[in-house]
């Protein structure tokens, strides 16, 4: 045997081994990991608005198991029990789809309300929240305006929109702390049918979603009179209603998670969000909320273009 011959088949005798000795490393390395996720993590879903314009409801359903198809269902069987200030006041009824109302009980401002739910194969839960005092929209203010974007969410750098400059007037109360939400919404029958688009770039606002919801808190302005100023599209008419609302904490924390939920929704690359929730043992929101609500006529105004 020539030494050209001996090294070929050293060469050819070396690769073999080292490729079977690679299938048998990356078979050997394979592991089943096996998963023991629980059948039993389904809970209450408990969701209810306090407010003062109509009597005491909650929808009670059940959530869903990671292993589970479909949607949530309803629970049409629970028992719930409401409270006022750990009084027993009611035994609120079911009238469908997971509703539950009390009888006759519409709820006042600063009295703590409690609702306990049981249903029979699940973890009994409840909430606790109160209804706020009332802030009143003292006046709303309006001009038309040239609004240049700055690259933000308001526009792009140098961008120059026909705008509508809304300044709403309250009187924040003194030494405690308020959370406030605002919408605005304009009736079907007017010009302009949808919930009308705004923007905003008030320092006081910390969170603004979806352009019909801004979140924020009296951190700048406890216990002052104070104008949040919005924008409007200038092509936004006919009447307009603005609806201030005095929220409560878990009420503000409720709708913040939701909208960076809703942010969050459908994008492959965002932190997942936890909604937040005030049920103990359960999900879900009861919370409390005192609208203040004024409306105003928009005339039209298509041919405000000054630039």
């Amino acid at each position: 045997m020539n030494i050209r011959y001996k090294i070929k088949y050293f060469i050819n005798r070396f690769s073999f081994i080292a490729m079977l000795c690679s299938f048998t490393l990356f078979y050997a390395c394979e592991k089943t990991i096996q998963m023991d996720i629980k059948n039993d993590r389904r809970k209450i879903v408990v969701n209810g608005i306090l407010t003062l314009q109509s009597t005491i409801s909650v929808n009670i359903s059940r959530s869903i198991h990671i292993l589970d198809r479909g949607q949530p269902t309803y629970i049409t069987d629970a028992q719930v029990l409401l409270f006022k200030n750990d009084m027993l006041i009611d035994t609120m009824y079911h009238t469908s789809m997971g509703n539950y109302s009390s009888h006759t009980i519409y709820p006042v401002i600063n009295a703590n309300y409690s609702v306990k739910v049981k249903a029979n194969d699940l973890q009994d839960v409840e909430a606790t929240d109160k209804i706020p005092l009332q802030i009143p929209i003292l006046s709303i203010d309006t001009a038309t305006t040239i609004f240049v974007g700055s690259g933000g969410p308001m526009g792009g750098m140098g961008e120059k929109r026909d705008m509508l400059q809304c300044k709403i007037k309250f009187h924040d109360i003194a030494n405690e702390k308020n959370y406030y939400r605002l919408t605005i919404e304009a009736p079907s029958n007017d010009l302009y049918s949808n919930p009308p688009y705004f923007e905003s770039d008030d320092p006081a606002i910390t969170d603004f979603s979806s352009g019909n919801d801004a979140l924020f808190d009296d951190g700048l302005f406890d216990g002052k009179t104070y104008e949040l100023t919005i924008y409007l599209d200038n092509n936004t008419s006919g009447n307009v209603y603005f609806q201030l609302s005095s929220v409560s904490k878990s009420c503000y924390l409720y709708y913040k998670s939701m909208n960076k939920y809703s942010d969050a929704n459908g994008n492959p690359f965002a932190e997942p969000v936890m909604v937040y929730t005030n049920v103990i043992n359960g999900l879900g929101i009861f919370a409390g909320t005192a609208p203040s609500r004024q409306s105003i006529v928009i005339p039209n105004n298509n041919n405000f273009h000054p630039y």
